[in-house]
């Protein structure tokens, strides 16, 4: 994906104010056992959070009941701002089993969502990009996400290789 698709995809999103940043760590020093590969380096773990102002992932209530279309829409939203933040930060496709953590800092007014709610939009998001191989529980982990309270909504999504 070139800069060209990223900048149609942010405009077709309609993501003018939201701006993504990302921490990558690098990879810890390798350990003295020996690997058991064969000849190669142990594969260290590597993390890159997300940081997504101004949205937060449909939670599974607002995508289900009454009409499909609306909830298409907006998961249809989910996956392009996920598309976009991946492909700015520069995560590589998953290879490997990844934990997904994510934290939501609610602005003023906002009410926290049911905490099972939001891994539905958020992880068919990451597989529609290639961030996560499947949402099975053989190649995701993850526990519920975190809420925290500041001046405006904002959401931290981590991935880390397993």
């Amino acid at each position: 994906m070139g800069i060209e698709d990223i900048l149609i995809t942010a405009r077709r999103a309609n993501l003018k104010g939201v701006m993504v940043s990302t921490g990558v760590t690098p990879p810890l020093p390798k350990s003295k056992s020996k690997s058991k590969s064969k000849g190669m380096g142990a594969i260290e773990p590597q993390r890159w959070t997300l940081e997504i102002p101004g949205w937060m992932p449909v939670p599974l209530n607002k995508l289900t009941g009454r009409h499909w279309g609306p909830g298409h829409r907006r998961k249809k939203h989910d996956k392009e701002v996920i598309a976009l933040a991946v492909a700015l930060c520069g995560i590589p496709p998953a290879t490997r089993r990844r934990r997904v953590s994510l934290t939501v800092v609610l602005g003023k007014g906002d009410r926290s969502p049911d905490p099972d709610a939001l891994h539905k939009s958020l992880r068919d998001a990451l597989v529609a990009c290639g961030a996560l191989k499947n949402d099975s529980t053989k190649w995701v982990e993850g526990d519920d996400p975190r809420f925290a309270r500041g001046r405006e909504l904002v959401s931290f999504v981590t991935l880390e290789n397993v």
